[in-house]
């Protein structure tokens, strides 16, 4: 017995995994130093699917697509035998000895009858089998069925699969680990006459439910908890994560409907405030992180938007020497800080002093939220007094910052400026002292402001090249490459050396974004939406206070605009594929230090380079030619260092292969003035890209002479697994699909070594009508989309590479009243498809992606569109190191289109 054990996912309070069974059901072959299950001697082949197991407080839902290697008996004729055909979770936690595999595990306490007893598989015709959302009353939780094992058995009732169940691990929350919303503006093309301000406070409980408590202000004043149209008056979170766009719909987890829709603010007070709000959103702290928090006014239009984010203190604990009755105070306090002035917002929901109203206190300290000199809320002494720089300020910043409450908690402040003197890294780690109506400290808490990103010179990005804008009909076509530095002062600079452009641009043009190079929010794989980078003033470098961290950029988009405004073209901002350069070892002349950066891509024996050198070139290389040896090359080399002259080594071919030297006519060109920058010179070496990657890059001067040099790091390519299967578990219809057709069952879809996408489905309640003779676009198809989801249009069929849409011609056939499936043993008709695919995405995938990947919570309500421009890629097919997004199903014929997520079985 072959297995491989593969994560899951966890949809609201359910926990799923999914497994991998990989069995051999021969007693003539040895069990693998794996596994061993009890077999029955038998002929039966290798055994190969997959099944998820979803668990709540004492039901498991199980589904599963086998594909090859069950018992062609077990039809839909009845067995009898006991234990026939069935897929059963059993007692043991092992797979490797048959006597630990125990029996059918349940609660007995609870249910006196088996009831695993009639859960089987069925083979309708040939293979796969498939089942979807089969209920099993076991009596046990999630904890109890994690790490018991799955066996799957045979006509006869012989064991002849096992594998064990890992389900994820369940977020353990800590109390007051709460999130904030400490501020809004208006919610991106409102016209809104409000404009909502204050803090909200998000808290995660440990049944997963989300609960709110807020103090906000310049609400609609028209506003109760009766209101009626659809979202009015709603305080919402959003499946969105920033306020520069369209937030999206609801966000929530599990089944249940929109537990946002009853979720309404109260405005005959001013401020309105709620304690605590209990929302059952099915939602985990991680989920809402980061989220955009919509207001609504009260006809349920959207007014103000603002992001939940972390608390920059730790949690509140109660001041050492305070001996009074107030309760523990609790709430959050957000510090920024620049040079010299810190920025105070904060939300308290409990142990404020209720003597604390807008009413005069007199009493030192009264009613105070201060920073403290200590490190500490352990030691009343060390947390000292107030912190201020004496040197720059003669008189107490904090004596006037107070808080208020006003009738009743919560209270809530934003924005409150303190000139204190000293900058983030003096603040950091210090205490915030609250403090009672006469003075007493009654909480404290340790600042603890996020990290800054820390630049290296150098450090640079690159987009090495530009496409038409998705759409754009443009007579330009814009080329080239722009350099992206990001400084430690949040400084965004920007070289270029670019053509094709707007022959009527100049810097002097006035209609909004004329002639820009701009960097937008949009990534590699999204709807591109407002510039977060502007124009430059120059006419090849510049620099932009965005203010944006090397992070931020990597991986956006890159718009080039016309004289109009208009977006012309695009290209995504990515690292260079070597080191950064420095001087060749064995260089003595006067030549600054070569800068710049060069992407090598490779396939099996030819390398294509780009680069841009923004200085140090030799200013000789014009396009005039040169004769000398090496003159104006940009070589890679045989050595692996470059710090060693002699073991850089000659230049890097297969002299096998090739006779003559295909670097001796790749040269750079100066014309005019830096930068130099080339796009996708091919040069055959022979050599494929592990042979390439850790060689040295060389650039040399007009006389052939070595000046710079740089090692090639390309990223690492991802290895895969036989078997490493992933699976769509179920079908919902399209967004905005009326069609009476209801597609259900499972597709498997496996990635081979060479690039190819394989599918198997087993599928019911097609359009009847289908044939793989259809004739119209994407008639009867199975197609693999762009979008991560099923809740917005699914985008574009999603390849990779420079060939024509491998899609087209994937098709169901629906004329047989079963289940319509494919079997790589049976390729009639197109059953089997081979499709080209791109492993990740082309330039990178987001954070906020791979969290999508794990968990994709249910939601509807209110939904937006957002069409992502068809990625066929450019140039070689590279697989990135982190991971890929979801993918998402689309099912097309004339009249029905579905949608599912994708579980992943990785």
């Amino acid at each position: 017995l072959q297995l491989q054990m593969l994560p899951a996912r966890r949809r609201g309070h359910f926990f799923a995994t999914t497994l991998l069974l990989s069995v051999v059901a021969s007693a003539a072959d040895a069990p693998s130093e794996k596994a061993v299950c009890s077999l029955e001697e038998g002929d039966l082949p290798l055994t190969s699917g997959g099944v998820k197991v979803e668990s709540d407080d004492t039901t498991q839902k199980l589904s599963w697509l086998f594909t090859h290697g069950l018992d062609p008996r077990c039809t839909e004729s009845e067995c009898t035998a006991a234990n026939c055909c069935g897929v059963y979770i059993h007692e043991g936690v092992t797979c490797s000895d048959a006597d630990a595999i125990g029996g059918h595990f349940w609660n007995k306490d609870a249910h006196s009858e088996d009831p695993w007893k009639d859960v089987r598989y069925v083979i309708q015709g040939s293979m796969p089998s498939a089942v979807n959302d089969i209920i099993v009353r076991t009596g046990y939780a999630a904890e109890d069925i994690n790490g018991r094992a799955v066996v799957v058995h045979d006509y006869n009732g012989a064991r002849i699969g096992c594998a064990i169940i890992e389900l994820p691990a369940v977020e353990t929350r800590v109390e007051g680990d709460a999130l904030y919303v400490f501020g809004f503006s208006p919610y991106p093309g409102s016209s809104s006459p409000y404009q909502p301000q204050g803090v909200v406070e998000v808290k995660s409980t440990k049944d997963f439910k989300t609960v709110l408590s807020w103090n906000l202000t310049g609400l609609d004043p028209g506003c109760s908890s009766q209101c009626s149209p659809t979202n009015c008056c709603g305080v919402h979170i959003h499946e969105g994560t920033n306020c520069t766009e369209d937030a999206g719909p609801h966000y929530w987890g599990g089944r249940d409907a929109d537990p946002w829709l009853s979720v309404k603010y109260d405005s005959s007070e001013d401020p309105a405030t709620v304690l605590s709000m209990k929302i059952h959103t099915h939602l985990a702290r991680s989920d809402v992180l980061g989220r955009a928090m919509v207001i609504h006014d009260k006809t349920g239009v959207r007014i103000a938007c603002g992001v939940i984010e972390e608390s920059t203190t730790t949690v509140f604990e109660e001041s050492p020497d305070y001996g009074g009755d107030l309760p523990l105070t609790s709430g959050g306090v957000k510090v920024e800080s620049d040079d010299t002035t810190q920025k105070l917002s904060w939300l308290f929901t409990h142990g404020l002093d209720p003597r604390c109203t807008e009413s005069e206190c007199t009493a030192a300290n009264c009613c105070g939220v201060h920073i403290h000199e200590g490190v500490t809320c352990s030691d009343a002494d060390a947390i000292g007094g107030h912190f201020w720089n004496k040197d720059a300020h003669s008189e107490d910043p904090w004596k006037d910052v107070r808080y208020v409450i006003q009738g009743s908690m919560p209270s809530a402040v934003n924005d409150i400026i303190v000139r204190t003197g000293y900058a983030a890294e003096d603040i950091n780690g210090r205490a915030v002292v609250v403090h009672d109506y006469n003075g007493a400290r009654i909480g404290c808490a340790i600042i603890e402001l996020p990290a800054v990103e820390t630049r290296v010179e150098g450090d640079a990005l690159y987009v090495f090249g530009f496409s038409p804008y998705p759409g754009s009909s443009s007579p330009y076509q814009p080329q080239g490459v722009v350099e992206v530095k990001s400084t430690k002062d949040f400084k965004t600079v920007l070289s270029w050396n670019l053509t094709g452009l707007d022959p009527g641009c100049s810097s002097q043009c006035s209609p909004t974004n004329c002639c820009g190079v701009h960097i937008h929010e949009g990534g590699a794989r999204s709807s591109i939406k407002a510039p977060i980078a502007r124009r430059m003033p120059g006419p090849t470098t510049g620099a932009v206070v965005t203010p944006l961290a090397r992070s931020d950029v990597l991986g956006r988009a890159m718009v080039i605009h016309d004289k109009t405004g208009v977006r012309i073209a695009c290209g995504v901002i990515e690292e260079s594929t070597t080191t950064v350069f420095e001087e060749s070892p064995d260089y003595g002349g006067d030549l600054p230090l070569t800068s710049g950066g060069v992407k090598v891509e490779s396939d099996d024996t030819t390398q294509k380079l780009s680069w841009l050198f923004t200085h140090g070139l030799d200013p000789r290389c014009t396009e005039s030619e040169c004769t000398a040896a090496n003159c104006c090359g940009v070589h890679i080399h045989e050595g692996v260092t470059c710090s060693d002259a002699d073991a850089i080594g000659g230049h890097f071919w297969n002299k096998d292969a090739h006779s003559e030297d295909p670097w001796k006519d790749v040269r750079y060109v100066i014309q005019g003035s830096m930068p130099s920058a080339v796009n996708d010179i091919i040069v055959r070496t022979g050599y494929a890209a592990e042979d390439i990657n850790g060689r040295a890059v060389v650039v040399h001067d007009y006389n052939g002479a070595r000046i710079g040099c740089a090692i090639i790091e390309l990223p690492a390519v991802e290895t895969r697994v036989e078997g490493d299967a992933l699976y769509v578990f179920g079908f919902s219809p399209y967004p905005g699909s009326s069609s009476p057709y209801q597609p259900q069952g499972v597709v498997e879809v496996k990635s081979t070594k060479d690039f190819k996408t394989v599918l198997s489905w087993n599928l019911t309640g097609l359009d009847p009508g289908c044939s793989s003779q259809c004739s119209p676009t994407n008639c009867c198809g199975v197609h693999i989309h762009e979008g991560t989801n099923c809740t917005e249009d699914a985008g574009p069929h999603y390849w990779g590479g420079r060939d024509a849409d491998p899609w087209l011609s994937v098709k169901y056939d629906s004329s047989e009243d079963s289940p319509s499936r494919t079997s790589p043993w049976s390729p009639s008709g197109g059953s089997w498809v081979w499709v080209s695919w791109l492993i990740c995405c082309t330039l990178g995938c987001q954070l906020s992606r791979l969290a999508r990947f794990a968990r994709q919570p249910q939601h509807a309500g209110e939904h937006s569109s957002a069409n992502s421009p068809n990625r066929q890629g450019g140039g070689f097919v590279r697989a990135r190191e982190s991971a890929c997004p979801r993918l998402v199903f689309a099912w097309h014929s004339c009249r029905v289109s579905v949608c599912p997520g994708m579980d992943s079985i990785y």
